[in-house]
């Protein structure tokens, strides 16, 4: 029971207890500002069961919430997505935008999967750089995350973030903890950030962090996209 839902993703594991959890985006909550919900699977082999319903209305053992202090309109949560390791932890990290924060031009927030899986629900202002951080842009409303895709052959896990509005996607390259938050610039304005690493401008990327891909017609057709394995063989 409750809410709107925006969309469901498959997530992976984020508990590191081998069982597969869900995403599931709530971007109508509280007049549009927007929530989401990690849905934890369960082990049937040793008796664990779901109810014939299971109420997503309060963070649970089972079910925790993502929200944000947020303006009405938001619609934190309209997109999500899970399934890849991002940072090369062996932890399934969670993707979702916010596409009117920030003045209109959205926010994608990264959630870094945790050993202690979101203790008591997770509130995104948390962002520190440690537990995630935020991607800032234009029209950053849709977002795909890879899943075990690696574009760069580098063993962390990419994002691609479709702009809506100019017709571009921009991927934004996985990499590890280490050399994200040895970065105190990592927006590259010339300014410390606050949080090393706790977020990232996306016109800095400049092909080491990610790269952009041009000559899209400007439509909504291309916020969908797929990764389609190993197309070389190689």
């Amino acid at each position: 029971n409750g809410g709107m839902f925006s969309h469901v993703a498959s997530y992976g594991d984020v508990d590191r207890d081998t069982i597969d959890d869900v995403i599931i985006g709530e971007p109508e909550y509280n007049a549009f500002s927007g929530q989401a919900h990690v849905l934890f699977g369960r082990n049937s082999k040793t008796g664990e069961t779901f109810p014939d319903e299971v109420d997503l209305s309060s963070s649970t053992d089972s079910n925790k919430i993502i929200n944000r202090t947020a303006n009405s309109n938001d619609l934190f949560g309209f997109s999500v997505s899970g399934s890849g390791d991002i940072t090369g932890d062996g932890l399934r990290d969670i993707v979702l935008t916010a596409p009117f924060v920030n003045g209109g031009s959205g926010v994608t927030y990264v959630v870094l999967g945790s050993d202690n899986a979101l203790a008591g629900g997770f509130d995104i202002s948390s962002l520190n750089g440690v537990n995630g951080f935020g991607i800032y842009g234009d029209s950053l409303d849709q977002v795909l995350h890879l899943g075990s895709a690696d574009l760069n052959n580098d063993n962390y896990d990419d994002i691609l973030l479709p702009d809506r509005r100019d017709g571009q996607i921009y991927v934004v390259f996985g990499q590890s903890d280490a050399d994200r938050l040895a970065d105190p610039d990592y927006n590259a304005d010339g300014n410390g950030d606050g949080h090393q690493g706790d977020r990232l401008d996306i016109t800095s990327l400049d092909g080491s962090n990610g790269f952009t891909i041009n000559g899209l017609t400007v439509s909504n057709d291309h916020k969908h996209i797929a990764y389609g394995g190993d197309i070389n063989n190689d």
